[in-house]
């Protein structure tokens, strides 16, 4: 299949964050297609997290998540699958308040989620629902492991040995083409231009993709365009909104601030600032 990775590598608001409450794992080689990150807990903890009581930005990071939180002290696990977001919103941080609890995450890319999927992720942008109705035997088995309170690390590799056993199918060659050529193009391109790209009716490819990524490519596409933007102004800090206005296809600079604070809830100095300003400031 496609590996798309190299020229879309997804970034959260605050994507250089590493604590005790929240850190990332790369997923094995065979998985890196699949799989943006495991992310969670770097070990069950029992004490509030420092400022828990802020909120956290979510943006369009052009993945989705199943996320487990195991509380060990009952023995339960809740496990929720979060669709495709188009906009962003403040949530809610993890909260301990009481007991041992640990958290757990897959980050799928939007077009990979589907190939463990059991059934179709129509209509499952911008919602959250339990997971089990998509991956029942992932979440079974993965639920029992966390019951363990171990490291992320430890849960990130049988996360991995599930998963590869439950990869259904490879993700849609058509939807792939369509994907790739939306990325080259920094997601200035028509439904019209990928239907003739891909050799698919519109209606196809509509179908495709929201039984695929659970949006419809307009908003795929709308995705896609924000985060190369995104992605590039942390890595680039020669990074010109008037030189973006015309790379990314957008009709003014007003236009492209207005989407961007429409994802972002803030201007893109305010989003760097943010995103660099509370942890070291690692290599992108």
């Amino acid at each position: 299949m496609f590996d798309l990775t190299s020229r879309f590598c997804t970034a959260t608001a605050q994507p250089f964050l590493n604590t005790l409450y929240y850190s990332e794992a790369a997923p094995c080689a065979a998985l890196v297609p699949y799989v943006r990150c495991f992310w969670g807990t770097a070990r069950p903890v029992s004490e509030p997290e420092p400022q828990s009581d802020k909120s956290s930005l979510v943006i369009p990071d052009g993945c989705v998540d199943i996320i487990f939180r195991a509380d060990l002290d009952k023995g339960s696990v809740e496990a929720y699958f979060c669709g495709l977001d188009e906009n962003g919103w403040e949530g809610g941080r993890t909260t301990v308040c009481e007991g041992l609890t640990s958290t757990f995450a897959v980050r799928f890319y939007l077009w990979s989620a589907a190939a463990f999927a059991e059934d179709s992720l129509l209509d499952s942008s911008n919602t959250a629902f339990p997971a089990e109705s998509l991956f029942p035997g992932f979440v079974r088995e993965m639920s029992e492991y966390l019951s363990r309170g171990l490291t992320l690390r430890q849960n990130a590799e049988h996360a991995e040995r599930l998963l590869l056993k439950r990869l259904l199918r490879l993700p849609d060659e058509n939807l792939m083409n369509a994907l790739e050529i939306t990325i080259r193009k920094n997601g200035r391109v028509s439904c019209a231009e990928l239907s003739s790209h891909t050799g698919c009716t519109v209606r196809r490819l509509q179908r495709l993709f929201n039984e695929n990524t659970g949006a419809s490519p307009k908003s795929v596409m709308s995705v896609i365009r924000y985060q190369l933007m995104w992605q590039e102004m942390l890595r680039d800090p020669r990074f010109s909104v008037l030189d973006a206005v015309e790379k990314y296809g957008y009709f003014d600079q007003p236009h492209l601030l207005h989407d961007f604070k429409r994802r972002h809830l803030m201007t893109p100095q305010a989003a760097l600032k943010n995103a660099r300003g509370t942890v070291l400031f690692l290599q992108y």
